[in-house]
């Protein structure tokens, strides 16, 4: 009889295990190093702190479920905030540090949090919300000192109180179609897209990244601190709070490190500052968040000529179709990314039920639901695609895959142009009604395949 894989047992996980697995296995490697507060902590250190606060926080009253609204700049505290949390089950909901007051309050409030645990900085900010549990990075009249509470706990390891596909972090999207949405991810699908990082960006074990993405941001958690400290490697914070482009190169070529995250608006401040001579130590460098311009990219090969360079503007819960390759990047400066043939994505409401195109509301779950294979008439579709050249229309059509309405089978029917689409920001609705449609894009590999 097999064993049953869907035992409780087996799934007790969470993303904090990134950080416990390195401080057994090399305890005194060096985890942060935050230039802003001045602090170096090891994966030892790091990992103990963790569970101190974790112990500090179920003391103050959060427990598992609980939202706990959290505002730091790219220092060591939002990493252990974001991991102590997860140990104990609670939810994190990292804020923009660029959020207005009452941006801060109707977030923190519609989403029911329970506690704050912010920098001192930031305090004033939550002056309207409600929740009566607040944690400072400093010294705030009426807020429990970040450090103290760190100190009154032991260091003594915590059990596993989580499951795979549990909750732990509440983002903001960007509210592009109204009013930010709320949007939960679990753990499982944090780790699976984190290896996913790994495995297409290159990361090697020890890496050293310079972080200057938000680490409130999906982008800067992801991929300039998880994806390094799954690898046992050092993320280094920069000791502004805003960007200086002269510090920032002194200190990837004086490090030596090899991992950079950036998005398109630092390439030009960054190459203006540069100094003309070629920055050889970093081997894997990302530019994201949006599309990156065919001159922005020739910069980024000029300054860093050895290292792999990949543009990642696109879904990022399609990673692996959305990143380019280093020769495509300067030779496809207008490809975008693509859904993923094996992703599907369904919006849930407050009720678990299905969200419909458009609506606007806060939405409080995003379910990534993963088909490892197609299906056999999926399979069969595929097969008995024509190739592009032999199909009427235009070089650089979308041609999709449509059931007749007479039941005569699949018929092609070509749309505009890619480019005249506004990219992949717009919804293409189902033909017929609703059957799974296939499209294919030539000069793209692969098909693209989306659910209704």
């Amino acid at each position: 009889m097999k064993e049953d894989l869907r035992n409780p047992e087996r799934q007790l996980a969470n993303i904090a295990w990134m950080v416990s697995r390195g401080a057994e296995l090399h305890p005194d490697r060096i985890a942060i190093d935050d230039l802003l507060s001045q602090r170096r902590l090891s994966y030892g250190e790091l990992n103990a702190r963790i569970t101190q606060f974790a112990r500090g926080m179920i003391g103050a009253g959060i427990g598992e479920g609980d939202m706990v609204a959290t505002m730091f700049w790219n220092e060591h505290a939002i990493v252990e905030t974001i991991f102590a949390c997860a140990r104990i089950g609670a939810i994190v909901a990292p804020l923009n540090v660029r959020l207005l007051g009452s941006e801060v309050t109707e977030y923190v409030n519609d989403h029911d949090c329970r506690a704050i645990v912010a920098n001192a900085e930031f305090a004033g900010l939550f002056a309207g919300a409600t929740p009566t549990i607040r944690i400072a990075k400093g010294d705030i009249e009426g807020w429990q000192d970040y450090e103290a509470v760190i100190a009154a706990q032991t260091d003594t390891e915590m059990p596993m109180a989580t499951c795979f596909d549990e909750p732990w972090r509440l983002v903001s999207t960007g509210g592009t179609t109204g009013k930010s949405k709320g949007v939960l991810h679990s753990h499982v699908g944090t780790l699976f897209t984190v290896l996913a990082d790994i495995a297409e960006y290159g990361i090697r074990r020890f890496w050293q990244t310079l972080s200057v993405l938000p680490a409130y941001h999906v982008a800067g958690m992801e991929w300039g601190l998880f994806t390094i400290l799954w690898r046992g490697g050092t993320v280094v914070f920069p000791a502004t709070k805003s960007f200086d482009p002269v510090r920032y190169l002194a200190e990837v070529r004086t490090r030596d490190i090899e991992y950079l995250p950036l998005v398109p608006a630092l390439i030009n401040p960054l190459f203006n500052a540069w100094d003309g001579i070629p920055l050889t130590g970093p081997r894997t460098v990302v530019t994201t968040a949006a599309p990156t311009s065919a001159p922005l990219r020739r910069k980024l090969s000029e300054m860093f000529p050895e290292a792999d360079i990949l543009a990642a503007a696109g879904l990022s819960e399609s990673l692996n179709m959305a990143t380019q390759s280093r020769g495509e990047l300067l030779e496809y400066p207008e490809s975008i990314g693509m859904p993923h043939v094996d992703t599907r994505v369904l919006i849930l409401d407050d009720h678990d039920r299905p969200v419909t195109a458009r609506r606007t509301r806060s939405y409080r779950h995003a379910q990534f639901q993963y088909r490892p294979r197609l299906s056999p008439q999926c399979r069969s579709d595929c097969r008995h695609l024509a190739p592009a050249s032999e199909r009427p229309g235009r070089a650089g059509m979308v041609f999709h895959r449509r059931y007749r309405r007479d039941g005569r089978g699949w018929a092609d029917q070509h749309c505009r142009p890619l480019e005249r689409r506004h990219h992949y920001r717009r919804r293409i609705r189902a033909f017929g009604r609703g059957r799974n449609r296939l499209c294919r894009m030539p000069g793209y590999p692969g098909l693209c395949r989306r659910g209704r």
